[in-house]
């Protein structure tokens, strides 16, 4: 799939073992088909779909992740606790654009979240914002996708400090990071394939003009479609 290590499994330089394992957790299921939201399979095509959403939420939303592990522990007593955050967002990736300079769609995330992950503190951020605009039907979505994936004991939650607005609007610089022109998700050049622009079965050249690098994943749906035509058949079907 060509997951980026430093975007999924690091965080200031260091191996994250949860974030590896929840990761490895949620491709052995699609793999498997096995991975279900509200009762449609997920598959490698859905998640490709919204890929770029869901490494957004990743980048900008880092503090599910830390306080996720910090309430639950790391490795394998906490990654399938994590997995249930990173399948959250691939949930609401599939119901609705993400886009944080959109004040509803901000809404909507801060509000799905808090709800479904109540040990998340988020009380005194919203006495100041949530007399907006929220999607009330994606907010039910969501959190009905968590419960009917959480154990069904809980331990009490602890109480965290509140998440500011300019931690949920921090600009994820990718500096000279490339994206999958396919599916315009990051590209880490240890996992990455070359594919013409052009394919061969229709006349395509094996020269630098036509080459471009995507995910592993991504050239296999593409297979003889043109760039336009794979990416119309992905993004063309999405629930929003």
């Amino acid at each position: 799939m060509g997951l980026h290590p430093f975007l999924y499994f690091y965080k200031d330089q260091r191996f994250q073992i949860t974030s590896f394992l929840a990761w490895f957790s949620i491709v052995f299921e699609i793999h498997e088909s096995r991975m279900q939201i509200h009762h449609r399979t997920i598959s490698f095509k859905d998640f490709t779909r919204v890929r770029r959403s869901i490494e957004f939420l990743i980048a900008n939303f880092p503090v599910a992740t830390t306080e996720t592990v910090g309430k639950f522990g790391s490795g394998i007593k906490g990654y399938d606790r994590l997995q249930i955050v990173y399948k959250a967002f691939i949930c609401l990736s599939l119901e609705m654009e993400v886009d944080f300079d959109d004040e509803e769609c901000l809404n909507t995330f801060i509000l799905s979240m808090s709800k479904a992950f109540k040990y998340i503190n988020f009380n005194e951020f919203y006495v100041e914002r949530f007399l907006g605009n929220y999607d009330d039907t994606v907010v039910k979505h969501v959190v009905g996708y968590v419960e009917s994936i959480s154990p069904i004991s809980r331990s009490k939650p602890k109480s965290f400090s509140a998440l500011t607005k300019s931690l949920l609007k921090h600009n994820f610089l990718v500096g000279n990071h490339n994206f999958c022109l396919i599916c315009d998700g990051l590209i880490y050049l240890d996992s990455i394939e070359s594919d013409h622009k052009i394919a061969k079965a229709v006349g395509g050249q094996g020269v630098l003009e036509n080459g471009l690098l995507v995910h592993p994943i991504c050239n296999r749906m593409k297979s003889d479609l043109s760039l336009e035509e794979i990416r119309a058949d992905l993004f063309g079907e999405l629930l929003y």
